[in-house]
């Protein structure tokens, strides 16, 4: 199992924020030069400042570090769902088992009852 520090992985999620960001970015800066209107200039330092983010995002290992956290969130939410409902499968059968051990033991009263008047 992979042991990520918090400072790790807070970096990694900054880093795919902004990957995500310059994915936006970049996808304007070309539909603006396909209609003729834009800086190239900006364009390839944007297309730069980008390819850069990727690599360190790979250099970082940040996928897997990433993926490990969405796996113990997810572990964390499941485990939390099983504790619920567990819970109230627990008190569904233990109303069940009180309600038969009444009944049970109306049974035996009325079988020792019924014993004693013969």
């Amino acid at each position: 199992m992979a042991n990520y520090t918090s400072s790790e992985i807070k970096d990694c999620l900054a880093l795919d924020k902004l990957i995500k960001e310059y994915i936006v970015r970049k996808s304007d800066l070309l539909k603006q030069k396909l209609a003729g209107g834009v800086n190239q200039s900006l364009l390839n330092e944007t297309l730069k400042v980008f390819n850069e983010s990727e690599d360190k995002f790979s250099r970082l290992n940040c996928r897997n570090k990433i993926e490990f956290l969405r796996l113990n969130e997810t572990a964390v939410l499941d485990l939390e769902q099983a504790i619920k409902s567990e819970a109230s499968v627990l008190e569904k059968n233990k109303k069940e088992q009180n309600l038969y051990i009444g009944l049970g033991a109306i049974v035996l009263l009325t079988g020792f009852y019924i014993l004693i008047k013969k």
